[in-house]
């Protein structure tokens, strides 16, 4: 034992510290991958009522639970979810800048550059494909361009693009080995995996059942024609994208909506409140009871609608001196909270992102010339 040792075991004993133990610990992530993806796809999308499905059916610990599209309202009540569409409009808005910005692709021989020109415009590479690829890396996380000759198609070789779930990607030592991309097949109701492998200098295929087992590929007729394909060459004819590394998921990565899916969430629950508040704010009219509108058919007392609240039924007065009238009442609507609580809550979705400028949003019209400048810095760092 050497005299640092010592000296240690000598402090702990007059100072009887008892060293602390190491505990096991599990931690189970919410999501897989695929799911992950299926989660950011759903917020660019910006349907409500997928949002809505989504999170209900994810919703498997007391985080989840909590969020406001998971959340389930009382019986009877009428709750409008209202989404924002701000994460479509992020993405959107910083694919229209990096395109905007790419002037073309320049290689140093003629004879390439002009062939070039040519199968960027059978593939339509600038115009669909990279927006398309940009808009998907950004969302999904990662992607590749796939390569492929299909003479009966064109003379050109066919450019792809596929992201999240549709490719993965095997690594060895750190470095890429082989890059398989994902197509489902279904013949007599029964659904094959079909798994193409772009090795260097090789692409092969290999066909998978709904059990994972691997079955020949004359299973399915439309594809039992092809065979492994060597090439010269020690390259992959699939080009890997992605922006930023996921820490969650090794070999993969980072989606621009993954450490914001909260704060859209935030942002979406506090306009519904907003909305909801207006709605509620309504003119309403308290009638007594002998008053109310009767149903023409069954002569029934009528129920207000959730919608209009035109009125509100109350029990008549029994007092001598007492007058059966309509009082109008409207609520009084703090809209500077409301308005206070939108914009910290939308800082929090663009932090790091994009400027609200950019969007064309203007939550301190004091701001001068400067200080847009500024923020429009967030921007420039993010498209660079």
């Amino acid at each position: 034992m050497g005299l640092k040792e010592v000296i240690k075991n000598m402090i702990m004993k007059a100072l009887n510290i008892i060293p602390a133990e190491d505990n096991q610990i599990s931690i189970r992530e919410p999501l897989s991958h695929n799911m992950n993806v299926l989660r950011n796809r759903i917020w660019y999308r910006g349907d409500p009522s997928e949002l809505d499905q989504f999170f209900k059916q994810t919703a498997t610990d007391d985080v989840g639970k909590s969020r406001f599209w998971a959340a389930v309202p009382s019986a009877d009540s009428s709750i409008r979810k209202f989404h924002s569409g701000l994460p479509g409009e992020i993405i959107d808005k910083l694919v229209d800048i990096v395109v905007a910005d790419l002037d073309s692709i320049s290689l140093e021989n003629e004879e390439n550059q002009k062939l070039w020109d040519e199968i960027a415009k059978d593939n339509k590479f600038t115009d669909e494909l990279l927006v398309e690829a940009i808009q998907k890396t950004l969302v999904d996380g990662d992607g590749t361009f796939k390569l492929s000759v299909d003479t009966e198609i064109t003379e050109y070789p066919i450019i792809e693009f596929y992201s999240g779930t549709d490719v993965d990607y095997r690594y060895k030592r750190g470095r890429l080995q082989e890059v398989i991309f994902y197509a489902y097949y279904t013949n007599e109701k029964e659904t094959y995996r079909l798994e193409e492998i772009y090795g260097k200098g090789y692409i092969d295929y290999k066909l998978y059942d709904k059990h994972g087992k691997e079955v020949p590929l004359s299973k399915v007729p439309e594809i039992a024609h092809l065979s492994k394909v060597t090439y010269a060459g020690n390259f992959i004819m699939a080009v890997p994208m992605k922006f930023f590394k996921s820490p969650k998921f090794e070999n993969r990565g980072n989606s621009i909506f993954e450490r914001k899916s909260d704060n859209f969430d935030a942002l979406d629950e506090v306009i519904s409140q907003w909305i909801d508040a207006i709605r509620a704010g309504r003119v309403k009219n308290y009638i007594p009871e002998d008053l109310v509108p009767k149903h023409p058919e069954t002569g029934h007392a009528m129920r207000p609608n959730p919608f209009d609240n035109q009125f509100i039924k109350i029990g008549s007065s029994m007092k001598e001196d007492s007058k059966d009238q309509i009082d109008q009442i409207q609520a009084n609507i703090n809209y500077e909270a409301f308005v206070e609580s939108y914009a910290n809550t939308l800082d929090m979705c663009l932090q790091g992102i994009i400027s609200p400028s950019t969007l064309g949003i203007d939550l301190k019209k004091t701001d001068n010339a400067e200080a847009q400048r500024e923020k429009e810095k967030t921007t420039l760092y993010t498209r660079g």
